[in-house]
Formats: C-alpha cells, sequence, structure tokens
C-alpha cells in the first residue's frame, strides 16, 4: 500500500450503542428539561455529532436520530450512558465483537472511498455518519488526518478487501 493511503486495524475492546425512547427529532431532547438534565452538554446531541476523547479519538458519535455509538468508551462516558439507560430515558446494549475497527489514513483517504461512496456529501456539516460501505453496514467519523471506521466484524476482511483493490492503479 501506498504511503498516501493506509488502512489500520484498531482494535476495539467494548462497544455500547445507546437508543433513546423520543419522539420525533433529536432536537426534542436537548428541549425536553428532564432528558436535557441527563444528556446534558457532554452528549452530542447534534446529529453527526461527536464526543472526542483524548489524541482526537471519536468516544461518543451521534450516529442517528436518537441512536449513539460508543467505541471503547471511557469510564465517564460508561457512567454518562448508564445514567441515561437508569433514568429510562433509553436503553443501553453491549456489542462487543459486531464491529470492527479500522483507521484509513492518508491524503488520498477520501479518494479510497470514492469507490463506493461521496464521503464529502456523507459528512457534510457533519462527523459522523451511519451507511453501508460496499456490502457492509459502517460508521464513519472523520479525523485530522484520515477516518475512523467501523464496519460488522463479518465484513471487516471484505471491506479491506475491496478498498485495496478499488484503489487506482495510477496513484503515486
Amino acid at each position: 500500500m501506498d504511503k498516501r493511503f493506509r488502512i489500520e486495524d484498531t482494535p476495539i475492546a467494548k462497544v455500547i450503542e445507546f437508543t433513546s425512547y423520543g419522539q420525533g427529532s433529536d432536537d426534542s431532547l436537548a428541549a425536553d428539561p428532564s432528558t436535557a438534565r441527563t444528556f446534558g452538554n457532554a452528549w452530542p446531541l447534534k446529529p453527526g455529532g461527536v464526543r472526542w476523547a483524548a489524541a482526537g479519538r471519536a468516544e461518543l458519535l451521534h450516529i442517528a436520530a436518537n441512536r449513539w455509538f460508543a467505541p471503547d468508551p471511557s469510564s465517564e462516558t460508561l457512567e454518562l450512558i448508564d445514567a441515561a439507560d437508569a433514568a429510562n430515558i433509553g436503553v443501553a446494549v453491549d456489542v462487543s465483537g459486531k464491529w470492527h475497527g479500522l483507521s484509513l489514513v492518508g491524503a488520498d483517504a477520501d479518494r479510497a472511498l470514492a469507490a463506493c461512496i461521496d464521503i464529502g456529501a456523507a459528512l457534510e456539516d457533519r462527523d459522523c455518519a451511519a451507511l453501508r460501505l460496499f456490502d457492509s453496514p459502517a460508521i464513519i467519523a472523520r479525523r485530522p488526518d484520515g477516518y475512523s471506521l467501523w464496519v460488522h466484524a463479518s465484513f471487516a476482511t471484505d471491506c479491506v478487501v475491496m478498498l485495496t483493490r478499488w484503489r487506482p492503479k495510477n496513484w503515486a
């Protein structure tokens, strides 16, 4: 693989998915005083918002209406999720093993993704999104050196093969 684009495995030990019981838009979560107290400012309430941990790692991603994704959450983020679960605002599910983490890094990461998605359109006004890459359900978050990517574990090998295969032959 050339120096302008590489795919790296990003091991993840624990993954939590949280779904709120909110009705309507995510704006209603922030507007409701009882949920606003529980969610507070620590939750990314804007669709496509990300709570960033140390070293620029995405830790809590607002991936869809009333849905959050927490890959390798810190103890602080786990406390936030547990509090929301205990307040019966939604349900937290440990889905460790379901997702495989990858990093797409380098100047040509956008070009590699162009084989299956218009990443500029997918992340327009967002830092993350739930989408499909080739045949795999995926979650992607932009970062300064490329993208953090999580695909269903059963699709990880095929996703890497496809991203590598679709790399244009004329890349330097």
